[in-house]
């Protein structure tokens, strides 16, 4: 899609400060079902893609992988990325659902009322305006 993604959280966040862009937090996971059909459908969207391509960086986070987390940042109870991830979905988010969208600022601060999910946010009009909506937060900041 040529649009700025980063798979380490910490360099996303350091891109957000030096860019000054917001960026738009994604959880997915290899083997989630709603996810997939959201990026082809939903993402490509001439208004959506728009804002992804020129207004934000986007951090994938995949609640599913496997990689080893490194054990200088692990506890016992977290062994993978996926592991990390999914508790920070259910500590911050309160579900385990794929996807689930946020705006966040550099500081990792929501800029949006409302998560965006899959059940919520599958129309791209609906999607945009939500985009937007943390795009003019951002830009208040």
């Amino acid at each position: 899609y040529q649009i700025q993604t980063e798979a380490d959280f910490g360099r996303i966040l350091a891109l957000s400060s030096s860019l000054n862009k917001p960026v738009l937090l994604h959880f997915t996971g290899y083997a989630s079902f709603s996810s997939r059909p959201f990026e082809t459908k939903i993402w490509p969207d001439p208004n959506v893609y728009h804002l992804l391509k020129n207004e934000f960086l986007i951090a994938s986070v995949y609640v599913d992988d496997r990689t080893a987390f490194p054990e200088i940042h692990s506890d016992d109870s977290v062994a993978t990325y996926g592991e990390y991830w999914m508790n920070y979905e259910i500590a911050h988010y309160e579900m385990v659902t794929q996807p689930i969208f946020d705006i966040i600022n550099h500081g990792n601060e929501s800029l949006v009322d409302h998560i965006a999910t899959y059940s919520s946010h599958r129309d791209p009009e609906l999607y945009s305006v939500w985009l937007e909506e943390g795009l003019v937060n951002f830009n208040k900041e």
